[in-house]
Protein backbone atom coordinates (compact mmCIF):
# COMPACT_ATOMS: atom_id res chain seq x y z
CA UNK A 1 0.00 0.00 0.00
CA UNK A 2 3.05 2.37 0.70
CA UNK A 3 4.32 1.93 -2.75
CA UNK A 4 0.88 2.72 -4.42
CA UNK A 5 0.36 6.05 -2.06
CA UNK A 6 4.17 6.47 -3.22
CA UNK A 7 3.63 6.23 -7.20
CA UNK A 8 0.22 8.46 -6.22
CA UNK A 9 2.10 11.73 -4.96
CA UNK A 10 5.13 11.08 -7.69
CA UNK A 11 2.42 11.55 -10.16
CA UNK A 12 0.91 14.00 -8.58
CA UNK A 13 3.94 16.25 -8.33
CA UNK A 14 4.88 15.58 -11.81
CA UNK A 15 1.52 16.63 -13.11
CA UNK A 16 2.06 19.87 -10.65
CA UNK A 17 5.26 20.17 -12.39
CA UNK A 18 3.66 20.33 -15.87
CA UNK A 19 1.08 22.48 -14.68
CA UNK A 20 3.43 24.74 -13.68
CA UNK A 21 5.59 25.13 -16.99
CA UNK A 22 2.57 25.51 -18.60
CA UNK A 23 1.69 28.34 -16.86
CA UNK A 24 4.68 29.84 -16.85
CA UNK A 25 5.45 29.15 -20.46
CA UNK A 26 1.82 30.78 -20.88
CA UNK A 27 2.87 33.92 -18.96
CA UNK A 28 5.63 34.56 -20.63
CA UNK A 29 4.38 34.18 -24.21
CA UNK A 30 1.47 36.89 -22.88
CA UNK A 31 4.33 38.95 -21.83
CA UNK A 32 5.77 38.92 -25.51
CA UNK A 33 2.86 39.52 -27.40
CA UNK A 34 2.16 42.66 -24.73
CA UNK A 35 5.96 44.03 -25.79
CA UNK A 36 4.78 43.39 -29.54
CA UNK A 37 1.21 45.27 -29.12
CA UNK A 38 2.94 48.44 -26.99
CA UNK A 39 5.54 48.33 -29.53
CA UNK A 40 3.59 48.64 -32.40
CA UNK A 41 0.36 50.03 -30.92
CA UNK A 42 -1.20 50.91 -34.55
CA UNK A 43 -1.18 47.39 -35.33
CA UNK A 44 -4.96 46.09 -34.77
CA UNK A 45 -3.72 42.98 -35.66
CA UNK A 46 -1.84 42.38 -32.60
CA UNK A 47 -4.32 42.99 -30.24
CA UNK A 48 -6.72 40.38 -32.58
CA UNK A 49 -4.34 37.60 -31.68
CA UNK A 50 -3.80 38.66 -28.10
CA UNK A 51 -7.59 37.75 -27.71
CA UNK A 52 -6.99 34.48 -29.66
CA UNK A 53 -4.07 33.49 -27.14
CA UNK A 54 -6.45 34.30 -24.34
CA UNK A 55 -9.06 32.00 -25.99
CA UNK A 56 -7.38 29.04 -26.93
CA UNK A 57 -5.38 29.58 -23.02
CA UNK A 58 -9.61 29.28 -21.69
CA UNK A 59 -10.12 26.34 -23.44
CA UNK A 60 -6.94 24.24 -23.06
CA UNK A 61 -3.82 25.45 -21.02
CA UNK A 62 -1.77 22.72 -22.46
CA UNK A 63 -2.41 24.03 -26.33
CA UNK A 64 0.30 26.88 -26.72
CA UNK A 65 3.31 24.73 -24.98
CA UNK A 66 2.07 21.51 -26.20
CA UNK A 67 2.06 23.20 -30.04
CA UNK A 68 4.76 25.79 -29.57
CA UNK A 69 7.16 24.30 -27.15
CA UNK A 70 9.12 22.08 -29.96
CA UNK A 71 10.05 25.24 -32.27
CA UNK A 72 11.09 27.05 -28.97
CA UNK A 73 13.63 23.73 -27.93
CA UNK A 74 14.60 23.64 -31.68
CA UNK A 75 16.68 27.11 -31.35
CA UNK A 76 17.13 26.56 -28.04
CA UNK A 77 21.36 26.77 -28.68
CA UNK A 78 20.33 30.06 -30.21
CA UNK A 79 18.74 31.11 -27.33
CA UNK A 80 20.53 30.49 -24.94
CA UNK A 81 23.42 32.62 -27.29
CA UNK A 82 20.96 35.23 -27.59
CA UNK A 83 21.89 35.14 -31.35
CA UNK A 84 20.13 38.21 -32.48
CA UNK A 85 21.67 38.05 -36.11
CA UNK A 86 20.06 34.50 -36.34
CA UNK A 87 16.66 35.34 -35.14
CA UNK A 88 16.16 38.90 -36.70
CA UNK A 89 17.65 36.93 -40.42
CA UNK A 90 15.53 34.08 -40.13
CA UNK A 91 12.08 33.83 -41.66
CA UNK A 92 10.86 30.39 -40.20
CA UNK A 93 8.53 29.85 -42.61
CA UNK A 94 9.33 26.10 -42.61
CA UNK A 95 8.71 26.32 -38.63
CA UNK A 96 5.08 28.51 -39.60
CA UNK A 97 4.11 26.21 -42.11
CA UNK A 98 4.69 23.12 -40.23
CA UNK A 99 2.77 24.82 -36.98
CA UNK A 100 -0.38 25.43 -39.30
CA UNK A 101 -0.54 21.46 -40.10
CA UNK A 102 -0.87 20.90 -36.30
CA UNK A 103 -3.59 23.40 -36.40
CA UNK A 104 -6.73 21.59 -35.15
CA UNK A 105 -9.43 24.44 -34.51
CA UNK A 106 -10.77 27.89 -35.52
CA UNK A 107 -9.31 28.89 -31.92
CA UNK A 108 -5.85 27.83 -33.11
CA UNK A 109 -3.10 30.06 -33.94
CA UNK A 110 -2.55 30.46 -37.62
CA UNK A 111 0.69 30.71 -39.81
CA UNK A 112 -0.21 34.27 -40.44
CA UNK A 113 -1.15 35.37 -36.65
CA UNK A 114 2.04 33.52 -35.84
CA UNK A 115 4.53 35.29 -38.66
CA UNK A 116 2.57 39.00 -37.50
CA UNK A 117 3.29 38.35 -34.33
CA UNK A 118 7.43 37.49 -34.87
CA UNK A 119 7.44 40.16 -37.74
CA UNK A 120 6.02 42.86 -34.90
CA UNK A 121 8.67 41.86 -32.65
CA UNK A 122 11.09 41.95 -35.28
CA UNK A 123 10.39 44.99 -36.50
CA UNK A 124 10.86 46.68 -33.59
CA UNK A 125 13.34 45.15 -32.16
CA UNK A 126 15.99 47.14 -33.33
CA UNK A 127 14.66 50.17 -32.11
CA UNK A 128 14.06 48.68 -28.15
CA UNK A 129 16.42 49.92 -25.37
CA UNK A 130 19.21 47.28 -24.08
CA UNK A 131 16.80 47.10 -21.40
CA UNK A 132 13.97 45.93 -23.58
CA UNK A 133 15.66 43.70 -25.63
CA UNK A 134 16.77 42.18 -22.37
CA UNK A 135 13.34 41.92 -21.60
CA UNK A 136 12.28 40.02 -24.32
CA UNK A 137 15.31 37.43 -24.55
CA UNK A 138 14.60 37.10 -20.78
CA UNK A 139 11.24 36.15 -21.62
CA UNK A 140 12.02 33.72 -24.56
CA UNK A 141 14.36 31.73 -22.34
CA UNK A 142 12.08 31.64 -19.28
CA UNK A 143 9.80 30.12 -22.30
CA UNK A 144 12.63 28.08 -22.70
CA UNK A 145 13.42 26.61 -19.71
CA UNK A 146 9.44 26.20 -18.82
CA UNK A 147 9.34 23.97 -21.75
CA UNK A 148 12.31 21.80 -20.80
CA UNK A 149 10.54 21.44 -17.31
CA UNK A 150 7.33 20.36 -19.07
CA UNK A 151 9.09 17.96 -21.45
CA UNK A 152 11.06 16.37 -18.37
CA UNK A 153 8.47 15.81 -15.79
CA UNK A 154 6.00 14.46 -18.95
CA UNK A 155 8.96 11.37 -19.59
CA UNK A 156 8.49 10.64 -15.71
CA UNK A 157 5.15 10.68 -16.04
CA UNK A 158 5.32 8.36 -19.15
CA UNK A 159 7.68 5.78 -17.19
CA UNK A 160 6.16 6.00 -13.99
CA UNK A 161 2.86 5.14 -15.48
CA UNK A 162 4.72 2.48 -17.50
CA UNK A 163 6.49 0.98 -14.28
CA UNK A 164 2.96 1.04 -12.26
CA UNK A 165 0.79 -0.69 -15.41
CA UNK A 166 4.21 -3.67 -15.71
CA UNK A 167 3.27 -3.83 -11.57
CA UNK A 168 -0.66 -4.73 -12.35
CA UNK A 169 0.06 -7.40 -14.93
Amino acid sequence: MSKKRDYMREKKDLRASMDSACKLYNSNLNQLTSVASHKNPDDDSIAKIREVLRAILAADETLVIIQSGTYIWKYREQIANKDEGFFLASDFKDDIAAAKQQVSNDKDFSDNQIATVMNSIKKTYNTMKPAEKEVVWRHIMEMLRSYAQYLGAERKLKLLEEEIKSLIK
